[in-house]
């Protein structure tokens, strides 16, 4: 995909419920001391991997996380892991009636330093 998406406005994901990866790199051009990533609207849970690193996971928002220990000066990768609840899948009387949240990452994303 080119863009981010609510995962759940596409059929075949519409009552997906569970993990979904996201992978990219970015280069950081100099050493700096503080680095943020910033991801914006997020549905639900987070998991971020810098470099192969777990550099933190969470629940609700703001979903922002200092990463300055996993970058490097270079090509830097990037694992972003958001899961959703099971209510895609098993939905309760409750949950027919209510407007369903989005599922996934819809950004915007955003490195700072």
């Amino acid at each position: 995909m080119q863009s981010l998406v609510d995962m759940s406005r596409l059929d075949e994901l519409s009552t997906f419920s569970g993990t979904i990866r996201y992978e990219t790199k970015f280069d950081l051009k100099e050493t700096v001391r503080k680095v943020w990533l910033e991801l914006g609207e997020v549905y639900e849970t987070v998991e971020v991997r810098v470099n192969g690193e777990s550099a933190g996971i969470r629940i609700s928002p703001p979903y922002r996380l200092e990463i300055s220990k996993f970058v490097l000066p270079g090509r830097n990768s990037l694992e972003i892991e958001v899961t959703n609840t099971l209510v895609k899948k098993l939905r309760d009387s409750l949950s027919q009636m209510a407007q369903q949240d989005p599922s996934g990452l819809l950004g915007p994303i955003r490195i700072s330093y």
